[in-house]
């Protein structure tokens, strides 16, 4: 049986536990973020009336 080190000895729970806190930090970051930018509301910009000037390709 090979040596392990320290970190090599950890329970398998720690790492479920570590995936499952960072899982759930980055939710509350997600829903965080999209609260703020919601709190922001709409922009109060216009729309230019004129349309956009396009061409439509050539059929061939």
């Amino acid at each position: 049986m090979p040596d392990l080190t320290p970190h090599q000895h950890r329970p398998a729970g720690r790492s479920r536990m570590r995936a499952l806190l960072a899982a759930a930090t980055g939710l509350a970051l997600a829903v965080a973020a999209v609260l703020a930018l919601t709190a922001l509301g709409t922009p109060t910009a216009r729309t230019s009336p004129e349309p956009l000037l396009t061409t439509v390709p050539a059929h061939p």
